[in-house]
C-alpha cells in the first residue's frame, strides 16, 4: 500500500510544485507513494474540509518559500497541523526550501544552512 503524501505549497510556487511532482513520478509509478495537493480538489467540494482531511491522514511535504511563510492559511492551518502530527509521531514532515526566505517561529536553520522544522 503506498504512503499518502500531502504537498503543501503557496500557489505562487505552483511551477516548483509541478517540478517536484515530476521528481516523485518514479515513486508514484512504483506505488511507493500516492501524492495529493489542492490541485486534486474536485470542483464543488468543500475545499477547506477536503484539504484538512488529506492533511490529517498523510505524510507531509512542506514547500517553503517567502510566499508560503507569508500566508496565514499555510502558517496557521497547514504548518501547525503538520507540526502537531509530527510531534505526535503520526506523520513525517519533510520541509523543502524552495528559495531563501526569512524564517519565523517553528523553523530554524541548522549547520550547513540546511532548513529543518523545530519539532522537539
Amino acid at each position: 500500500m503506498p504512503f499518502d503524501v500531502f504537498i503543501s505549497y503557496a500557489h505562487k510556487d505552483r511551477k516548483l510544485r509541478d517540478e517536484l511532482a515530476v521528481h516523485l513520478g518514479n515513486l508514484r509509478n512504483q506505488h511507493v507513494i500516492s501524492d495529493w495537493y489542492d490541485g486534486d480538489l474536485i470542483p464543488g467540494t468543500e475545499w477547506e474540509q477536503d484539504i484538512l482531511e488529506h492533511l490529517r491522514t498523510a505524510r507531509i511535504i512542506l514547500l517553503i518559500s517567502a510566499h508560503f511563510m507569508a500566508s496565514s492559511f499555510y502558517q496557521d492551518i497547514e504548518m501547525q497541523e503538520a507540526i502537531d502530527r509530527h510531534q505526535a509521531k503520526q506523520a513525517r514532515v519533510i520541509p523543502i526550501l524552495l528559495r531563501p526566505t526569512d524564517w519565523q517561529d517553528g523553523v530554524t536553520i541548522i549547520s550547513g544552512g540546511k532548513p529543518t522544522l523545530r519539532m522537539q
